[in-house]
């Protein structure tokens, strides 16, 4: 954690609470700037929705940045390790407003495994770093989402090495980590399009049942949306790595002092800033008190800080109603984490703030403890 981001979590709550709803108001007026170009990019699109089952780990927030997507253009469904079932109500409710909607294109799910290839003990907590069978996991909940979608969905499920903000494309022989592939690329004589277009030649070679576990899927959709998140990918890489002069690996340490937990998007990219926790229904409250109990308060109290944490809801302004429910599920998701732990909260060295979202407007605050 920088020394410029300690003094800020020295000040009192109110400080930090405000900092942070300005943080997520910048995101939001950057988001509506990028629109017009978030409009041609779904235009463009080969599939109506890209939906990603993606960990709330703060050092896979940059997933967006890292594969060219403009904020907005993926549905992300986040939760502790991407651990996602069919009977989670708002999985369905999402999956189900996506294929109301007019369009004859498919919806293409992503199920991403992320993990860390320099310290392979820093992978996916939920997993307990065991990658290899986070990877079994999401093959295994990809078909089961083809299974009662037929014919409606394509699937893929993808490797995020958080070492480098690198994908990394599970395969029958193996796996390919565009990482390994970009970082030889040095000579003076290749540039970043020249290693572009290579990777795209390469990509190119594979037939789509090389990484799409789908026998369904048609070649043209799938390539062309990988062939885009990888040269984006690709591109950031090379610039990063050959392009400047700072480090080639991200930090990996997680963060200590702020949790978000709730629905929204990311409020802070920052390295070792935040702890993210997918809480798409009560029933991942134990994501969160674990979250809070195991990383958040004990790194948080070793550096004499207080810890925080944002429950969030984002809601549809469209919808009438939709607010005041937004409002009332925080205030009960609050309540149920204050109740596990008051004596923190008593004595200060948790503080807890309720807010809601939208994506044009930022979080607005509603309590703060």
């Amino acid at each position: 954690m920088s020394s410029a981001e300690g003094s800020v979590l020295s000040k009192s709550p109110d400080v930090v609470f405000a900092g942070i709803v300005e943080q997520s108001r910048l995101h939001s007026a950057a988001f509506v700037e990028s629109l017009p170009c978030l409009n041609q990019m779904r235009y463009e699109s080969p599939y109506r929705d890209v939906m990603v089952a993606i960990c709330m780990d703060e050092r896979c927030s940059p997933f967006v940045d890292d594969t060219g997507a403009y904020p907005g253009y993926y549905t992300f469904m986040q939760t502790k390790g991407a651990r996602l079932h069919l009977s989670n109500a708002e999985v369905s409710d999402t999956i189900a407003d996506s294929l109301d909607k007019p369009s004859d294109k498919l919806l293409l799910m992503i199920f991403t495994v992320h993990f860390s290839s320099a310290h392979p003990k820093h992978g996916c907590a939920g997993w307990n770093s065991d990658t290899k069978a986070a990877f079994a996991h999401q093959h295994r909940v990809a078909e089961a989402f083809r299974r009662n979608y037929p014919g409606q969905i394509h699937t893929l499920v993808l490797g995020y090495d958080t070492d480098f903000g690198s994908l990394v494309l599970p395969h029958d022989d193996g796996s390919l980590n565009l990482a390994a592939r970009v970082k030889p690329c040095a000579r003076v004589d290749l540039s970043v399009e020249a290693c572009v277009n290579m990777l795209g030649h390469w990509l190119k070679a594979l037939s789509p049942g090389h990484v799409v576990h789908d026998k369904n899927v048609v070649g043209d959709p799938w390539r062309k949306e990988l062939v885009r998140m990888v040269s984006a990918n690709a591109s950031e890489l090379w610039h990063r790595i050959h392009g400047s002069h700072q480090s080639e690996e991200r930090e990996v340490l997680h963060s200590a002092t702020r949790l978000y937990a709730g629905s929204g998007f990311d409020f802070d990219h920052a390295s070792g800033n935040a702890v993210h926790v997918g809480l798409h229904s009560s029933a991942f409250i134990d994501d969160v008190e674990l979250a809070i109990e195991k990383i958040v308060l004990p790194e948080a109290l070793q550096d004499g800080k207080s810890a925080y944490v944002v429950v969030n809801r984002e809601y549809d302004p469209s919808r009438p109603g939709e607010l005041d429910q937004a409002r009332k599920w925080v205030h009960e998701v609050v309540e149920d984490i204050a109740n596990i732990f008051i004596r923190e909260i008593n004595s200060g060295d948790l503080h807890i703030m309720e807010s809601v979202s939208t994506l044009s407007s930022g979080l607005q605050p509603i309590l703060s403890y």
